[in-house]
């Protein structure tokens, strides 16, 4: 979604998307993460699979991702990763596990804290 400055804005919250990662990058960010956390091979192809189906869906073509380039990011950081989190705590990870995640990554939007 492109606002009246020309600058892409996030699809949840509309604000601009300062840090122009892709969604298809964050997923890869997340499945590195629950690899090394060491969460079984069952959980960890539950949550990278529905992150593929919610956000792994747009179309491959020249973007601004910093990370791979290839695709326009749809989600700012904070939004992609707080969805991540709701998705994960829905699935059963840990109160420790969550809140390594929280701490890994925390891109925090103003004074906005991750609430689930």
């Amino acid at each position: 979604m492109i606002n009246e400055l020309g600058i892409n804005s996030c699809a949840i919250c509309l604000e601009p998307i300062k840090q122009p990662i892709c969604e298809r990058c964050h997923i890869k960010e997340v499945a590195y993460w629950l690899r090394d956390r060491g969460l079984s091979n069952f959980m960890q192809r539950l949550v990278v699979d529905e992150l593929e189906a919610r956000f792994g869906k747009s179309q491959i073509n020249a973007g601004y991702c910093i990370s791979c380039n290839n695709e326009v990011p749809n989600l700012c950081s904070f939004c992609f990763f707080y969805e991540t989190a709701k998705l994960m705590k829905r699935f059963g990870l840990t109160e420790e596990d969550m809140e390594n995640f929280m701490e890994t990554f925390n891109y925090r939007q103003y004074d906005e804290q991750y609430v689930i």
